[in-house]
């Protein structure tokens, strides 16, 4: 059932679902999207969710095999396609595509009954259990989220203004962010957005993401990095840093695994520790067919790459786990 179709929103709703998901994909992101999801209902089967996909042409065939993840699980799928004119402002590119922006409308796609959506990235995986999270206390925030990487903040530092004074610095990774709805849409996000991205005192870098953490600057909570545990968490560069017992902790403890990094596990090159948690729930999947395609170049360099580790001439950038 697609959320354009009259009186969709109300008639998924009629479940009763306990917790409401949102995320977006396009095409090229649906197979992972299906993955996330696999990974959210295998480790959360005493809940029940409805889950709103924010769609930028996904395919029929790659809508059918979403379809039939949320048939095996019983939960309840609402499809949305946003209008991608109203998006014509920002930037696009082969790493940040049109969906990447949806999130900046989130609450508009929204049924009126739903107070609090968790929004996810595609390239996640849900690890563990997530109840801690959807219940969270927000404390009166807008939202909550996990705060980004060091060398991340320190770069939002120099072009958006994030203070980060003795490396304490506050700036939220987008990619998991538990939301109140009605606190979101006070916030008028999508009308200060596209003010943001033509503002010059701005350098949006990471546009969305950017944008948002100038929005909600010294208004969102800050949630332990188990429930984002991002790529440049798992690099020992950061286990000389002052936050590294929270980082350490984290991981362990992860919940929410996030490949953050443009080398994702699907890519030809990939050396992040935990992406075989990945091909673990893809196996189970619609999609249990993918291989990755390396080209000679591509296999002789992980050749290479893995005697050089071996014979300890190159050191990998990753903690062991």
């Amino acid at each position: 059932m697609r959320g354009d179709e009259d009186n969709s929103v109300d008639l998924m709703l009629n479940h009763r679902p306990i917790y409401t998901v949102m995320m977006a994909a396009d095409d090229n992101y649906a197979q992972h999207l299906g993955v996330c999801l696999i990974s959210l209902f295998e480790n959360n089967a005493d809940l029940k969710f409805v889950v709103y996909v924010l769609s930028d042409n996904i395919s029929i065939s790659n809508t059918k095999r979403i379809e039939s993840i949320f048939e095996k699980y019983g939960n309840c799928l609402i499809w949305i396609n946003p209008d991608k004119k109203e998006f014509k402002a920002f930037q696009v590119s082969s790493y940040y595509t049109t969906a990447t922006f949806f999130r900046l409308k989130l609450a508009d796609y929204l049924s009126d009954e739903v107070k609090r959506v968790l929004y996810l990235d595609p390239d996640m995986i849900v690890s563990a259990n997530i109840r801690d999270l959807l219940d969270a206390d927000l404390a009166g925030a807008p939202l909550a989220a996990v705060n980004d990487t060091p060398w991340q903040i320190q770069f939002a530092s120099e072009h958006i203004g994030i203070d980060n004074s003795r490396g304490r610095g506050k700036y939220f990774n987008a990619g998991m962010m538990l939301i109140d709805v009605d606190a979101f849409k006070s916030y008028q996000v999508f009308r200060k957005a596209k003010q943001i991205i033509t503002d010059e005192q701005y350098q949006c870098h990471f546009l969305d993401q950017d944008i948002l953490n100038i929005i909600f600057r010294n208004t969102w909570k800050e949630l332990p990095c188990k429930w984002n545990l991002l790529n440049g968490f798992l690099k020992r560069e950061y286990m000389t840093d002052v936050r590294w017992p929270d980082i350490y902790s984290g991981i362990k403890d992860r919940a929410i695994i996030h490949f953050s990094a443009k080398e994702k596990p699907w890519s030809w090159f990939c050396m992040n520790p935990l992406k075989e948690e990945y091909f673990k729930y893809l196996r189970v999947s619609p999609w249990a067919e993918f291989r990755i395609k390396r080209t000679f170049r591509q296999k002789l360099a992980l050749v290479k790459n893995q005697l050089l580790l071996s014979l300890g001439l190159r050191k990998t950038v990753f903690i062991n786990i």
